[in-house]
Formats: C-alpha cells, structure tokens, sequence
C-alpha cells in the first residue's frame, strides 16, 4: 500500500531525478513517488491560465528540467500540456 488510494487505468511511468511520475489517467492524476516508492507529490485538479488541466484519458507523461509534459489523445487529436 503506498497511500495514495487506488490507482485505475495506469498509462504510463517515468523517472526524472530520481522521482517515479505515475500517470494515473482513470483517476485523472499524476503521482510522484520518490526512490523508495514513497508519496511525494500529486498532481490533479489543476488550472493553469483559468483553464483547468484534466488528466483523465492522457496517454504520457515526460519530464525534464523545463516542466512536465501530458500527451492528451481524448480530444481527437494530439495535445501536449505543460506544467512549469
């Protein structure tokens, strides 16, 4: 049990310094757990610009130094969010 309630439809995972990004796309959220599988962080619920970021249904996740990136294919098409 890592404490974050139960995960649905599970897309996809990286790993950016030594941080697991968990893309729980049932739940409409990313979770971020440290080396030791440990919670250190969730992402859902988010606005940005007043225009509110839904995981739900995303395909992928990326990260790097510049922000994390959401690959979004529920719209029809190919969108890609970032959050700084």
């Amino acid at each position: 049990e890592l404490g974050v309630g139960a995960f649905s439809d599970l897309q996809h995972l990286y790993v950016y310094n030594n941080t697991l990004y968990v893309l729980d796309s049932g739940n409409g959220r990313i979770v971020m757990l440290d080396k030791d599988y440990k919670p250190t962080g969730e992402i859902k619920n988010l606005s940005i610009n007043g225009e509110k970021i839904d995981f739900t249904g995303a395909k992928g996740v990326f990260v790097d130094g510049s922000g994390i990136y959401i690959c979004d294919t529920v719209t029809g098409g190919l969108n890609l969010g970032i959050i700084r």
